[in-house]
């Protein structure tokens, strides 16, 4: 039992995980999102702990509807804004790399070249939420950009996790 118990543990302290290539197989070329800073300190990791068990206890319908209609009302905003802010980077050019380099990419703690929303910068900072709009972006450049010849690796890079470090 203990070692199971060190092994969650484990999981939860090391941020290695947080970052890794998406694919689908609707696509031959990756899909990378990643924070663009880890965090450091152990009130993050015990935030993002936090934030898991209150989702565990969302699971169980019947006894917390109040957090699973949140829950549902949050998905469909951050979808919407997926999006909306997406066709947006994509429409304006601020996915960067267009027909000739060899990748393409979005920095998302660069308030210049990422989203014109801050908030959307801030509801981006968990990795599901990057993947999400990674592979909406790779989507829509491929409708974007045409052909096949055009395909490149995309690589999102998130704002900094809990707005520190990286700044």
């Amino acid at each position: 039992n203990h070692s199971n118990h060190s092994n969650s543990r484990h999981h939860l302290n090391n941020p290695s995980h947080l970052a890794h290539p998406f694919s689908s197989s609707s696509s031959t070329f990756p899909v990378i999102a990643t924070p663009s800073t880890l965090p450091t300190t152990n009130d993050h990791y015990h935030a993002r702990a936090d934030a898991f068990l209150t989702a565990c206890d969302a699971l169980y319908v019947h006894r917390h509807y109040d957090l699973t209609s949140r829950g549902i009302v949050l998905a469909k905003t951050l979808l919407r804004d997926i999006v909306m802010e997406g066709g947006m980077l994509v429409g304006t050019g601020r996915v960067v790399g267009g027909r000739g380099p060899e990748f393409r990419y979005v920095d998302l703690s660069d308030p210049r070249r990422g989203p014109a929303s801050p908030g959307f910068r801030n509801r981006m900072n968990h990795p599901a939420a990057l993947r999400h709009l990674a592979l909406f972006l790779r989507d829509a450049c491929h409708q974007r950009f045409g052909s096949a010849k055009y395909r490149r690796p995309l690589l999102v890079a998130g704002p900094a996790i809990f707005g520190g470090g990286g700044d």
